[in-house]
């Protein structure tokens, strides 16, 4: 795991209520202030929840849920020791706090996996990062079934080994209807997984997606191109797709200012097309991009 704690200079003798002040004090500090003052909060917060007796925890993580309720998934990560507890399936009170969790899954085993989909104190995570590991379609099997997984707004498997089967169960799946981002780069993805995303209604809510280092074509190239969840698409990546060519490139060019039109990112260096071809492509959507803004 690769999350860990940034050290906090504080007297461990911290009480809860000066905790809570200092939370307070983020929201009156200076714009500029915000993030350094969050970031540090968050680390003294972790800090004094993991020294806090276990009797205490119950209401302190309610008091500084409070607090932090409207404080960004990019501060409020997991630290490892918590995430720890979620994979051994042991109940935590204190993952109630966490809106990002990221875990490397080399090594790790499927039932240990699962317990961390599965945990009832991960309700409120929004972003979800698993990746270089072999359980691809182990994970998103249990992401499928995951009943508290249902707050997501980013998720990242990457480089896992997934593949078509484990696409068409994360399909199924209720916990997609507000994901803004996905992606599944770096694994063994082939056009019947595109397919399978683009068929169903549970991807309505994306504005980037990722699925270079695959092993798409064309037909995937084109199912995203006239999907109904192309329309809000603001970035997509593609790179790194040998089966990809020129017809691939031509169906998503016809699509830029129909099923495409919110585009403003794409990559499709490296496939089965001359760089030039790409580059002229990638420029193309820039060059939209820039017009709706001037107009």
């Amino acid at each position: 795991m690769e999350l860990s704690i940034p050290h906090a200079s504080y007297a461990p003798t911290t009480t809860l209520s000066e905790l809570l002040e200092r939370c307070a004090q983020v929201h009156t500090a200076a714009p500029h202030k915000h993030e350094r003052m969050m970031r540090r909060c968050w680390a003294e917060l972790c800090e004094w929840l993991e020294q806090a007796p276990e009797h205490e925890l119950t209401q302190a993580v309610m008091l500084l849920g409070q607090s932090t309720r409207t404080w960004p998934a990019s501060i409020c990560s997991a630290p490892a020791s918590w995430l720890a507890s979620a994979l051994a399936g042991r109940p935590d009170v204190r993952l109630n706090l966490v809106k990002r969790a990221e875990l490397c899954i080399a090594n790790l085993s499927a039932a240990r996996l699962t317990n961390l989909l599965h945990h009832p104190n991960l309700r409120h995570v929004s972003v979800l990062r698993l990746h270089d590991g072999t359980l691809g379609d182990v994970i998103l099997e249990a992401l499928s079934s995951s009943p508290w997984l249902t707050n997501l707004r980013e998720l990242y498997v990457e480089r896992a080994m997934a593949g078509d089967e484990g696409i068409k169960a994360l399909m199924a799946s209720r916990n997609l209807a507000q994901l803004e981002v996905l992606s599944l780069a770096g694994n063994q993805l082939t056009d019947e997984a595109v397919i399978a995303m683009t068929c169903e209604r549970s991807l309505k809510s994306l504005r980037e997606l990722y699925l270079g280092h695959n092993t798409l074509g064309d037909v995937a190239a084109r199912a995203i191109s006239i999907s109904s969840c192309a329309r809000n698409l603001r970035a997509l990546g593609l790179s790194h797709n040998q089966d990809l060519g020129p017809i691939g490139l031509r169906a998503l060019r016809q699509r830029l200012s129909i099923g495409l039109y919110r585009l403003e990112s794409l990559d499709v260096l490296a496939c089965g097309t001359p760089q030039e071809d790409a580059l002229e492509l990638m420029g193309r959507v820039k060059h939209l991009a820039n017009a709706r803004q001037i107009s």
